[in-house]
């Protein structure tokens, strides 16, 4: 009950529930009152309850599944009778809020999802989708189990072929998901939406805090991020978080907010690389080849490049391989020149000593050596030349061999925490301005709101006065129109004989709307005698 004696109902969008305890108060009962009509709700229920009676516990991995009796008649309000569900009353938390609680404690935090993979694997095994899977239907039992509450939208086999009663929970659904979507695969997106919220916080409890509005109706992420992921700043601090499941989970729930709804991969579907927990850490284990040392999500966003040691080796035969530039055209006459010079003075033809004529051959050998060089097959070669060396050198010192790439790896690996603890911080910067700023706005909101309501106060006051004001101008001119017609002639007032109504007639007044009303002033003498004067409409008194 309320502090007023009244019924407390939990509402939600097609219903209130009540909590009723027996009068010997040994049982307690969820209650559900309707506040919508749906047509075929009596059968939707009954064929529910007879797919759920008939799942055996032992098929279970916990207990979710809730008793409950739909009685058609059950309630009489204003002369009707109306239909009513009867459940199981759980003692539990709902999902979000159990993460207010818990959310620090990483290890059981990853026991719940663990939990929440296996009631999506019942589901699936037996044919059901809840569709409308939220935090505010997953109730979380004291052994870490979940119960699984609100049956409206449920499909199961039997109810093939019909269309949904709701959409759901908008922060848990897909932007594409609609009324035609009904089946035992509209749950997909929401157990990815779910389960990645629970990885993450188990991963690093300091997301709930950073991106988990208190009272929010949503987990990590909500209807608004799905529109605009690349804008998101929730989904730009998941995407850049240094550990790579939680990125990587994010990545693809963003790539999901766009995929049809029946090519939403399911949960623990091995067959599309979208396995889970260990499973999801074997299947990066086996994306990534080996000795790369690079997880999938790495590879994605960084050029893919082999070591030196490791390039393909491309056979440079004899001649050029690439374009001829002007440095080689020039070449060639300093070479002639190199050869001629010092043919012409042994021939005597030139009288050079030796010195001077072997100078343009120095000069000739040295810019031919530079040419040389500068060619990129040279340098090609030169590089072949140093990896097969250092192949060589590995191949006869493989352990020396193994500690370099541990060095080189040990490195990469600091060099990589760093880059993610800067990209880590640099996500809680941009998540707190932004969240900074939505403050702001909001504040700015609240107070122009404020001076909007003032300033419509004012108005209507200002508008009351006026109307005031016009009305009883409008009644005083009705008034007076009235009285003008009201000759005291032919008033039958007592006390208003011919020789009153022939004094008033001398001053003026022959109607009601000659004066204005009557004044009485005391005058002196013995008798204490008071004398009425007549206001007149016009002015002066009688």
């Amino acid at each position: 009950m309320t502090s007023l004696g009244l019924p407390k109902a939990i509402s939600g969008n097609f219903a209130s529930v009540f909590s009723l305890t027996t009068a010997d108060g040994t049982v307690r009962h969820a209650v559900k009152c309707f506040t919508r009509y749906v047509p075929d709700q009596d059968d939707r229920y009954r064929v529910i309850s007879k797919h759920l009676s008939g799942l055996p516990a032992s098929h279970l991995s916990q207990p979710w599944n809730m008793g409950f009796d739909y009685l058609a008649d059950e309630i009489l309000v204003g002369g009707e009778r109306y239909p009513i569900l009867k459940m199981e009353w759980v003692q539990g938390q709902n999902l979000a809020s159990w993460l207010n609680h818990h959310h620090r404690d990483s290890t059981r935090v990853g026991q719940l999802a663990e939990r929440f993979e296996a009631l999506v694997g019942d589901l699936h095994t037996h044919g059901i989708a809840h569709g409308d899977l939220q935090h505010g239907n997953l109730l979380v039992a004291p052994d870490l189990s979940f119960r699984l509450v609100d049956y409206d939208g449920m499909y199961v086999p039997a109810l093939d072929g019909r269309r949904a009663t709701e959409d759901g929970h908008r922060n848990y659904q897909s932007p594409l998901r609609g009324a035609g979507d009904f089946g035992p695969d509209m749950d997909r997106f929401s157990t990815w939406v779910i389960h990645a919220a629970l990885t993450a916080v188990a991963a690093d409890p300091r997301l709930w805090a950073d991106l988990h509005e208190p009272s929010g109706e949503y987990l990590l992420l909500s209807e608004d991020d799905y529109k605009a992921p690349s804008t998101s700043p929730r989904f730009v601090r998941l995407l850049s978080h240094p550990n790579p499941d939680i990125a990587e989970s994010a990545r693809r729930i963003a790539d999901l907010v766009a995929a049809p709804m029946n090519a939403i991969p399911h949960l623990l579907n091995r067959e599309v690389g979208t396995a889970t927990g260990t499973q999801q850490k074997s299947a990066a284990s086996a994306a990534t080849p080996p000795g790369t040392g690079l997880p999938d999500w790495l590879r994605d966003h960084i050029p893919s490049t082999a070591p030196a040691s490791e390039a393909p080796l491309r056979p440079l035969g004899p001649g050029f391989h690439h374009r001829r530039r002007i440095r080689d055209l020039l070449v060639l006459p300093v070479l002639l020149l190199s050869v001629v010079v010092p043919v012409l003075v042994l021939l005597g033809v030139l009288s050079l000593d030796i010195i001077a004529a072997g100078i343009p051959a120095a000069a000739g050998a040295v810019l031919f050596s530079s040419a040389r060089r500068s060619r990129p097959e040279y340098r090609e070669l030169t590089q072949q030349m140093r990896g097969l060396k250092r192949r060589k050198w590995e191949a006869e010192h493989p352990e020396a061999a193994a500690e370099r790439l541990d060095r080189e790896r040990d490195a990469f690996e600091a060099s990589e925490r760093k880059r993610a603890s800067k990209a880590d911080r640099a996500g809680r910067d941009t998540t707190r301005a932004h969240q900074q700023k939505l403050a702001k706005i909001e504040s700015d909101k609240q107070k122009r709101e404020r001076e909007l309501r003032a300033q419509l106060t004012r108005l209507d006051d200002e508008l009351a006065a006026d109307l005031a004001k016009r009305l009883k101008r409008h009644q005083q001119s009705y008034v007076d129109g009235q009285l003008q017609h009201a000759l005291i002639a032919k008033a039958k007032i007592p006390g208003i004989g011919p020789a009153l109504r022939d004094a008033l007639a001398v001053h003026g007044v022959l109607t009601a709307a000659d004066f204005r009303g009557i004044t009485l002033v005391k005058t002196g003498g013995s008798y204490n005698s008071v004398t009425a004067y007549i206001d007149l409409a016009y002015g002066g008194r009688a």
